[in-house]
């Protein structure tokens, strides 16, 4: 965020590494999830609000449980 509004390159590149982390830490937890424990719908609409596709379609799954 605070690279989008400076416009200055190191913070942009700063950001881009901490989200893929994130992404990356996210992806490492849900590996061994059970989808019957998810939030349904819940968790698939938060997911689109976001743009998460992981939640998106872990949502989706254990809306079917």
């Amino acid at each position: 965020m605070v690279g989008q509004v400076t416009g200055l390159p190191t913070w942009k590149s700063s950001g881009q590494e901490d989200k893929t982390t994130a992404v990356d830490a996210m992806k490492k937890a849900s590996e061994n999830r059970d989808p019957s424990q998810g939030m349904g719908g819940i968790e698939e609409k938060a997911g689109n609000l976001v743009g998460c596709e992981g939640m998106q379609k872990e949502g989706a799954e254990s809306k079917n449980k």
